[in-house]
């Protein structure tokens, strides 16, 4: 196994931890196989020296959560003042969603934008060189103008079709990334956790 497929299996391993744990994880043991490296064993001889992924995971789920795994079911106080509290945690919670949901369509705007654009071009190029054959007929110049107009339209949608690929591709990305980050914050308890070990006390 190379270190690339290493830590692709730890990460993969280590999805119950929040993104920065996982993050902090994964560069230690990145950093540990590149000193092993330095000092003449070569990347699979690194990576052997090391403990499997799902140990490496389990041991740092364990030692991430432990109060969390031992405490006791919330007290009935706990409880009471969850249930009271619930229009201003509830309110704070959709006001939090609404504001995320904003964001992604923020961000794909962009890929619609450039959707809508290509599709126009497309849509130019086949009307421009499909229909300048009987304007040509008619009006001879014409017809010239709207064929260069459609051939200009067809690299116009090359390109527009690459932007659109790419912008799509980015926001895709960018939409895991905040999905993974808000759904790290509430993976295992998450926010909620405090409130389960403190109202075991």
């Amino acid at each position: 196994m190379n270190k690339q497929m290493f830590l692709d299996t730890l990460d993969k391993a280590l999805f119950k931890l929040s993104y920065s744990e996982k993050k902090n994880i994964l560069n230690y043991y990145e950093e540990l196989i590149e000193d092993y490296k330095e000092n003449g064993c070569s990347e699979e001889e690194a990576v052997a020296r090391l403990e499997e992924p799902k140990e490496i995971a389990d041991r740092a789920v364990s030692e991430s959560q432990p109060a969390l795994e031992q405490s006791a079911p919330p007290t009935v106080l706990v409880k009471t003042l969850i249930i009271l509290g619930s229009p201003l945690w509830v309110s704070i919670l959709l006001a939090g969603a609404m504001f995320i949901l904003s964001i992604l369509i923020i961000i794909w705007c962009l890929p619609i934008v450039t959707v809508s654009f290509a599709f126009a071009s497309v849509v130019g190029a086949l009307i421009g060189i499909f229909g300048a054959v009987p304007v040509m007929i008619t009006t001879f110049l014409y017809g010239i103008f709207q064929l260069g107009v459609g051939i200009f339209c067809v690299g116009l949608s090359y390109w527009t079709i690459r932007l659109a690929q790419k912008s799509i591709d980015y926001s895709k990305s960018a939409s895991w990334r905040i999905i993974d980050s808000v759904s790290s914050a509430f993976r295992n308890g998450g926010c909620f956790s405090w409130i389960k070990i403190n109202g075991s006390k």
